[in-house]
């Protein structure tokens, strides 16, 4: 069992930059479901709205624009929900995952 101790430093030093990057944005709109660890690295999946996906190629789109990004483990986009779902650590931020959605093409993610 290890215990839980060890790891504050880890969730302190990843945890201070990410919400430092929410308030630049604009406070919380982002909502950040959970976190886990992988190899000692904090590991986000979050929920983006993404607006101009209509059909299989848009969410191949969005999808491999989103995996391009250094720091994205994982991106999964649903036509249905109009959202993505996003694995991602540092250096990924919100910011740099709008900013390549928005450049894909038609598609607008909103924070």
């Amino acid at each position: 069992m290890v215990c839980a101790k060890r790891y504050m430093p880890v969730i302190t030093t990843w945890v201070q930059p990410l919400c430092c990057i929410l308030q630049s944005l604009g406070g919380h709109s982002l909502y950040i479901k959970y976190h886990h660890f992988i190899n000692r690295r904090q590991i986000y999946e979050t929920d983006f709205s993404v607006s101009g996906m209509k059909c299989v190629h848009c969410k191949a789109n969005v999808e491999n624009a989103i995996k391009g990004i250094t720091g994205v483990i994982a991106a999964e986009a649903n036509l249905e929900e109009a959202n993505v779902m996003v694995d991602f650590d540092t250096p990924a931020t919100p910011e740099a995952i709008r900013t390549a959605v928005n450049e894909a093409g038609r598609y607008e993610l909103s924070l």
